[in-house]
């Protein structure tokens, strides 16, 4: 998250605009990454390569 007014308003504004379901902020941490990647591929958005995490 961030304390930044302009960031902050510009999100809130295209939230209100394209209404998704959820607003996601990314924190680069490598639990949000494998959530994000497992949630992706259970969406078929893609598709794992090898069997390595």
């Amino acid at each position: 998250m961030t304390d930044n007014k302009f960031v902050l308003d510009f999100v809130e504004k295209y939230r209100k605009l394209f209404k998704p379901d959820d607003v996601v902020w990314v924190d680069e941490s490598k639990e949000q990454q494998k959530l994000l990647v497992s949630d992706a591929i259970a969406e078929g958005e893609v598709t794992r390569l090898s069997n390595s995490a």
